[in-house]
């Protein structure tokens, strides 16, 4: 059947509980009030089962004037429990029961008597205890000192900063105690979830897989703990360094004592002068030089070319400062060590020289002024 439009009339029903005629209020609708079965809310209570529940715990109370018990009306419980009286006339009347205002009572440690004060009577009504340390050895009082774990049955006591909450929810002595019995929990309730048990390599102690790890992790771990996983570590990092020869000399050396290992794996020489000879003997990039300097390069020779030149720059002219000029090789060959093929240059001269893509240009213009002055000499 089709709910009623607001245009259509409104049709005189009576309430489906008390049976009264039903009234249409000022402002309701038509298809409300055809709607509504009952005549107001208590009825409309009784017929959707509402405010007819009985308490939900099991107590009985008395009017406080005449000690009859206050029976219960199906009203709401917090009502009911507020009610001091009964419902008769005499109680109702005399509602304003006069109570004695608590101003002092014990402690529930010690016995001490507490006095009000100034302080407002709520607080002091809740209030058990006169200190603080009364309510913490109040609390103390009923906590055991000793405790068996349930795990591997040592007697365990409580620490020194542990709240009275965590001893009492506590029931292991270590976190390895903890961990196995939750796995050992979770490998019944949930056995195709938790793998079995591992043996550790260092202690043999078996160790279950922790609620925090993933299965691979627990796949690869081979220590119950960090000491043993300490353990491990050190054993793998002790390896037995054989010598290498020295590539300067080679002489074999071997690892010092206060060396690291990855220090003496890069290592190539057995002392600071043969590292400074291989350093000589070689270029930036490890290999072999070409054309190092032979044993006639020397100081002496650099001198006896200065001489020659004058102590002067042969680009520029310079004479020589607090530092000593440089002596060039004309042809760029290390080995020739002819002194035709010599030449003395300033430091500023010489390093135009260094430039290798000009090495044609400068070997022709100083082969040339050699050239020149020999034949003037002659």
């Amino acid at each position: 059947m089709d709910q009623p439009t607001s245009c259509e009339a409104a049709v005189a029903r009576s309430c489906k509980v008390c049976g009264e005629v039903l009234v249409q209020r000022d402002g309701e609708r038509n298809w409300n009030f055809n709607k509504r079965v009952t005549c107001g809310k208590t009825c409309a209570n009784v017929a959707t089962g509402r405010g007819t529940s009985k308490p939900r715990v099991a107590e009985e109370r008395f009017c406080e004037i005449c000690g009859d018990p206050i029976p219960y009306e199906g009203q709401e419980l917090w009502r009911w429990r507020q009610r001091q009286t009964c419902h008769k006339t005499s109680c109702t009347n005399n509602r304003a029961i006069p109570r004695p205002v608590l101003e002092e009572k014990p402690c529930l440690h010690c016995g001490v008597m507490m006095h009000r004060g100034d302080q407002v009577l709520a607080r002091f009504k809740a209030k058990k205890f006169c200190s603080y340390e009364c309510s913490a050895e109040y609390r103390r009082a009923g906590l055991p000192t000793e405790k068996t774990c349930t795990v591997c049955g040592r007697t365990m006591q409580r620490r020194k900063k542990e709240t009275a909450s965590h001893w009492r929810a506590r029931e292991t002595c270590s976190s390895e105690c903890r961990y196995a019995k939750t796995s050992a929990s979770n490998a019944t309730s949930r056995p195709a979830v938790m793998p079995p048990p591992k043996t550790c390599e260092v202690c043999g102690k078996e160790f279950w897989k922790r609620a925090e790890e993933s299965h691979v992790t627990f796949a690869a771990k081979k220590a119950c703990g960090l000491e043993c996983a300490a353990v491990l570590i050190s054993r793998a990092r002790t390896v037995e360094w054989q010598p290498k020869p020295c590539q300067a000399c080679g002489v074999l050396f071997e690892k010092r004592p206060e060396e690291a290992g990855k220090l003496f794996s890069k290592r190539r020489c057995c002392s600071v002068e043969c590292q400074y000879d291989l350093m000589i003997r070689t270029r930036h990039n490890g290999q072999p030089s070409q054309s190092r300097y032979p044993r006639a390069w020397r100081e002496s020779l650099k001198e006896m070319i200065r001489d020659r030149d004058g102590r002067r720059c042969q680009e520029c002219g310079a004479l020589e400062g607090d530092t000593a000029h440089h002596v060039h090789h004309i042809d760029y060959v290390r080995t020739n060590l002819s002194p035709t093929n010599l030449i003395t240059l300033c430091a500023h001269c010489h390093g135009k020289t260094c430039n290798h893509r000009n090495k044609d240009k400068w070997i022709t213009y100083y082969t040339e002024m050699m050239a020149a002055r020999e034949g003037a000499a002659a």
